[in-house]
């Protein structure tokens, strides 16, 4: 089913519930309306399903305007709804209940109990939800009386379910038994509107998202947004390749002397260990840097921001975060770092060439694929790990082998488990 909501409005005396709300469902589609409580989402599949009446707007099914007098008249157009809290008799069989209102008779009006019957196992048969037709519902678990909702739905032909809050009652066991059952309507060819406010299980299952704040539509997106997070970083790291051959063609490779003989002649005794001008201003340097970066990630807005963009980058889009506006600071404070790096790396060696780049650049391009992309802590710990690495094999494996290592690690992580090795971006995604 193709389903179409323009300008859809509905209010409460001077309660605006929904404003203006649009929409597309397309066949095949689990599309998910996220929203915190209150946004609006019941309200809006109630007016959908005829339950209650539009103010303003209009409802297309399949090319034509439509406006339900009941839930009667939606259901006959194919739109079918499963509500939070289960629309069913306790007390009667799971054939009784899925018929109610539809009832097969035999010619002189009676109930044909073998046809319900029949018809009960064609369609769980169909779409996997085996269950059976005499159990009394009240002796159901809440999973299966989910799925005699679903049933009730999918025997007057739904080619629209809706799906409100569906997995509120559920166990974890029962949600991934639903998400499979979704899938299964989906590959079919029916189309899902999918009701929830939590944000893990939209991205297991939903094919896109719309997301609804105070009644109105703020934002859409695609749960597969993340996924272009390693081919962006891999043309990042393209474009860096050709500004870097660029600027050496420019500038020449030759070796400079840094920094100024002052700073390597100069210094002090600490604890026994002699330690010159330069290295202490390398340590304090890290620190300083450290601090500042800890401090504008934990105690600011755009520090919150940040992180939100780094751990989950759909959810701080669909929030309200200008994930554009903290792309451009990210990427003016990683300048800023990377030239702090190169100083400090020039004090180290006591000299400057432009090589040094190359073989930084690839290990932190493996610290962020093997930290894990978008995760912050994991590229904390890969940077830590590879840090120790060099620094116990200092004076054993010359830097061309280290740089060999880095490469490796790069490779293997890639093979192995692209997503990284830590954190929320090695989690395993629906």
């Amino acid at each position: 089913m193709h389903l179409e909501l323009h300008g859809v409005t509905k209010r409460f005396g001077s309660l605006v519930a929904n404003d203006n709300v649009s929409l597309v469902v397309e066949p095949g589609q689990i599309h998910c309306l996220l929203g915190e409580n209150g946004a609006g989402k019941s309200t809006l599949m109630n007016v959908l399903f005829g339950l209650l009446h539009p103010d303003d707007g209009d409802i297309i099914v399949n090319g034509e305007k439509v406006r339900f007098a009941d839930s009667g008249e939606a259901v006959r157009r194919g739109i079918g709804m499963v509500h939070q809290h289960f629309m069913l008799v306790p007390v009667f069989s799971v054939a009784e209940n899925v018929v109610l209102g539809f009832e097969p008779t035999h010619n002189l009006g009676f109930l044909d109990h073998n046809k319900a019957r029949e018809d009960i196992r064609r369609v769980s048969s169909e779409f996997g939800l085996e269950i059976d037709p005499d159990a009394t519902v009240e002796d159901l678990p809440i999973g299966l009386q989910q799925r005699v909702e679903i049933l009730k739905a999918l025997n007057h032909d739904a080619e629209l379910l809706i799906l409100d809050e569906p997995t509120a009652v559920l166990t974890p066991q029962e949600i991934d038994a639903l998400f499979v059952i979704m899938k299964s309507l989906t590959a079919s060819g029916k189309s899902i509107l999918f009701i929830t406010h939590k944000l893990k299980e939209v991205k297991a299952v939903a094919d896109t998202i719309t997301v609804l704040r105070g009644g109105r539509v703020v934002g859409t997106a695609s749960p597969k947004d993340s996924e272009s997070e390693l081919a962006s970083l891999m043309v990042t790291l393209g474009a860096t390749l050709l500004l870097y051959s660029a600027m050496t063609a420019i500038f020449g490779t030759e070796i400079r002397r840094f920094p100024p003989a002052v700073l390597d002649s100069s210094s002090f005794e600490l604890a026994g260990i002699r330690l010159s001008l330069s290295q202490i201003l390398i340590v304090g340097s890290v620190i300083l840097l450290v601090l500042l970066f800890i401090f504008l990630l934990r105690a600011t807005r755009i520090g919150l921001a940040m992180r939100a963009l780094a751990e989950n980058g759909g959810a701080a889009q669909l929030m309200g975060v200008d994930t554009d506006a903290v792309m451009r600071l990210v990427s003016f404070l990683s300048g800023m770092a990377g030239g702090a790096a190169g100083i400090l790396m020039g004090l180290n060696y006591n000299a400057i060439q432009p090589y040094m780049g190359e073989a930084m650049m690839l290990k932190g391009f493996a610290v962020i694929i093997f930290g894990g992309l978008g995760d912050i802590r994991g590229a904390l710990v890969a940077g830590l790990l590879i840090g120790i690495f060099e620094a116990l094999t200092a004076g054993y494996i010359s830097s061309v082998l280290k740089e060999a290592v880095a490469f490796l690690l790069l490779v293997l992580t890639l093979w192995i488990r692209p997503l990284g090795m830590f954190g929320q971006a090695a989690v395993k995604r629906a």
